[in-house]
């Protein structure tokens, strides 16, 4: 035949033909030999090779024990007290199988090859190693090495010389017959080590130490001398521990670390021997309280006591915030008290009027708060010095009742006192505290903050008056109310003053309709020059009651420091329509615009009320809001001041086209004249 199979492994191979025929070769079914005989173990269901095994419970292929939970109550619901049933045949009645375990089948025989750590039913899988051997069919025991597991080595040939050792003599039980021996020196280290030795006689011998065993030097570092000759040490003469002899650097050199010192660390210069050395003295003080106190000082020249020395009592007038030594020289005003455990505080902002029988206080002046003593006499319980800038005073209160300060809720009494002449004034003080509604009444641990602080029954108030037309008030009654009085002094600057009804005191015709000046009323005034009115008298009380009549009038402003519009108008803002001042600057509730940002002493103010109302100025709220900035047109001129207006209210929805921020707007007259202008501000405007 030409033609057959040439591989090996098919069932008709055949290599005694001419050509192979790959197409030609037959193979026997998988796990069967070419005569139909089954190569493997045959499973429960008969197949060759097959993996089906019988379950624990005698069942091909089955699932093995069934995990049973005990439901005593036949909700469906394992009960958890009564541990787990695992059994082939259905326990009965309250038994339910879940579903949701998971059984995993395996060998679960920690000895076996293939143990399954993750099974929990044993499936009779489990392969076990053959006696001796391990699951990887290696010895577990072979004394000679010769891959006979030692159970199954009838001879052991320790010398491997295919002679069988079992019964030889071996007295030093080293695995090796007598017979056999190799003696010798076994030290590897030793200069007649025998490699094939196997038992030592003593016979080794070693080189010196340092040597090889030809008497050859170790020389590791190659420099000649030989490793035991070697001496370490600093070998650089620049060093304060250079050793001449040294062959071996081993980085011990020390140096000078000071320019200063020796190699022993002694001054190369100290002229008074104290150790310190001349270049690193340090002159100065040690003693603490003086003013060069230095305590790093080596060497004492002199100690100043004066360049630093002051009043160090913050409460005093002269106190001196640079000065750490106090020269006795504090100056703690005309009255005594004593510091205690707790005080209120009282702020003096720099533009809070503080009026000695009408004059301004003077630097150097003092305030002081008193309590009644149990003699019902006056007692200092705080003082300050008045510097000229905004301040505060201290107002100490009594530790445990025992009278020596204020008690919690006392009235407190004002004084001040006038340094140039050495008098007392008592004073009336305005004031608004942060925690407490009530003034001047003494509260712990309480802020405060006074809004004026005056002496005395006459007042004056200057007022100053620009050039054309003024809305002018005063808080000031003069003990002569007739209008040509109160202007007498400036007289040749006054063309007419009007009120709000249209009186008016005319100077050139000699006309007065006006007569007295009212309480709590504005007026209109038209100088030629920049003039200032002083008007002398009693103090109006902020909270004087004025009669707002329906419509349009002009209302003093009552307050001696300027105030938030708002605030101030607030009882009426209700009725309120708008508040005008002189350059028609406005409070205008309706739209919430407010121009005219404070109300200011000095001013009168032209109001429209929408019904008659009763008024008293709130009590200020003991700081200044700060003027409302409006920007001011730059492409326009301003208009001038006629002493009459029209307001025209612009609210934002009221535009066809919203201008832009910083957009100005004008208005003129018939005759091309511009009669005013205004600037966009995001916001309702007013013209």
């Amino acid at each position: 035949c030409e033609y057959g199979c040439w591989d090996i492994n098919a069932c008709n191979f055949d290599e005694s033909t001419t050509f192979e025929c790959v197409e030609c070769c037959t193979y026997p079914e998988e796990n069967f030999d070419c005569n139909g005989n089954c190569l493997f173990e045959t499973d429960c269901l008969g197949v060759c090779g097959g993996n089906t095994f019988v379950d624990d419970c005698g069942v091909c292929g089955g699932p093995g024990p069934i995990v049973w939970y005990f439901d005593g109550n036949n909700d469906g619901v394992p009960d958890p007290y009564i541990p787990p049933y695992i059994s082939c045949e259905d326990p009965g009645v309250f038994w339910i199988v879940d579903t949701e375990t998971i059984i995993e089948y395996g060998c679960i025989d920690p000895l076996a090859c293939n143990y399954d750590s993750e099974a929990t039913v044993n499936n009779n899988s489990c392969l076990y190693a053959e006696i001796g051997y391990d699951c990887d069919g290696v010895c577990l025991s072979d004394l000679d090495s010769d891959g006979i597991c030692d159970e199954y080595d009838n001879c052991n040939d320790y010398n491997n010389d295919l002679i069988c050792d079992d019964d030889c003599i071996d007295n030093n039980e080293n695995n090796i017959c007598d017979q056999f021996e190799v003696f010798g020196c076994i030290d590897e280290v030793a200069c007649n080590y025998n490699e094939e030795a196997t038992t030592d006689d003593g016979s080794c011998q070693y080189a010196e130490t340092g040597f090889d065993c030809e008497n050859n030097c170790f020389d590791d570092d190659g420099d000649g001398v030989c490793n035991i000759d070697e001496i370490l040490g600093c070998i650089f003469e620049n060093a304060c521990n250079y050793n001449p002899e040294a062959t071996e650097y081993d980085f011990s050199c020390l140096y000078i670390t000071d320019e200063n010192l020796d190699c022993f660390g002694n001054c190369l210069n100290d002229a008074d021997g104290d150790g310190v050395c001349d270049e690193n003295e340090i002159f100065g003080c040690l003693d603490p309280i003086a003013c060069n106190y230095n305590s790093l000082t080596t060497e004492f020249i002199f100690c100043d006591y004066e360049t630093c020395s002051g009043c160090t009592d913050p409460w005093a007038s002269n106190f001196n915030e640079n000065a750490t030594l106090d020269d006795g020289t504090c100056e703690l005003g005309p009255w005594d008290y004593e510091i205690s455990s707790c005080n209120m505080t009282v702020a003096f902002p720099e533009s809070t009027p503080i009026l000695i029988n009408g004059n301004p206080i003077q630097i150097g002046d003092w305030i002081g708060a008193f309590y009644l003593n149990e003699n019902n006499e006056f007692e200092c319980g705080g003082s300050v010095s008045w510097s000229g800038q905004g301040t505060n005073i201290a107002i100490w209160g009594s530790d445990s009742n025992d009278g020596n300060g204020f008690e919690e809720g006392e009235e407190i009494f004002w004084f001040v006192f006038n340094n140039e002449e050495g008098l007392m004034n008592e004073a009336t003080m305005e004031m608004s505290c942060l925690d407490s509604e009530y003034q001047n009444i003494y509260v712990c641990n309480s802020l405060c903050s006074a809004t004026s602080l005056l002496t005395g029954s006459s007042f004056s108030q200057e007022i100053t008056l620009n050039q054309g037309w003024n809305l002018w008030s005063t808080y000031i009654e003069p003990s002569d109310l007739n209008m040509e009085s109160i202007f007498a002094p400036i007289i040749d600057d006054i063309v007419i003053i009007k009120n709000e009804t249209g009186l008016v005191y005319w100077p050139m015709f000699g006309i007065n309709t006006i007569g007295n000046i009212q309480n709590g009323k504005g007026y209109q005034v038209k100088v030629l020059n920049n003039t200032i009115l002083n008007i002398t008298g009693l103090l109006i009380p902020y909270n004087y009651e004025l009669n707002l009549d329906n419509g349009w009038g002009i209302m003093a402003y009552l307050h001696p420091e300027c105030n938030s519009a708002p605030e101030m108008m607030s009882p009426v803002v209700e009725q309120l329509i708008i508040l005008k001042d002189e350059d028609g600057d406005v409070y205008w509730p309706l739209f919430g615009l407010n121009t005219l940002g404070n109300m200011c002493p000095g001013e009168g103010y032209q109001y429209n009320m929408s019904s008659s109302s009763i008024f008293n100025y709130p009590i200020s709220a003991g700081a200044r809001f700060g003027d409302v900035y409006v920007e001011r047109p730059v492409h326009f001129e301003e208009p001038v001041n006629t002493g009459n207006n029209m307001i025209i209210g612009l609210p934002l929805n009221s535009w066809e086209s919203t201008p832009s921020v910083g957009d100005e707007i004008a208005a003129y007259g018939e005759d091309g004249e511009l009669i005013g202008s205004s600037t966009f501000q995001g916001d309702h405007i007013a013209l």
